[in-house]
């Protein structure tokens, strides 16, 4: 859960599959600077590939989303 106005700290993710519990207006913010806004009513799915990020809430109420990260094949050296 992230309240209204909350950010994650920037931090390493792998391929996820963001699933929005709850309304969604999350932005997500790359290493390089750029932007992506993610608005999406409860319910709704978004893939987001593998990248150094942070997330905020833009929205006025707290959100609840489940972020569904892929796993490595084993033996695999694709780690982020």
């Amino acid at each position: 859960m992230l309240k209204a106005g909350e950010t994650v700290p920037m931090h390493d993710e792998k391929d996820a599959l963001l699933v929005c519990v709850t309304k969604c207006q999350v932005r997500l913010t790359r290493s390089d600077g750029s932007k992506g806004d993610v608005h999406m009513e409860a319910g709704g799915t978004r893939w987001i590939f593998a990248g150094r990020r942070s997330e905020s809430n833009v929205g006025a109420q707290p959100v609840e989303l489940l972020f569904i990260e892929m796993k490595a094949p084993p033996g695999s050296t694709n780690e982020v």
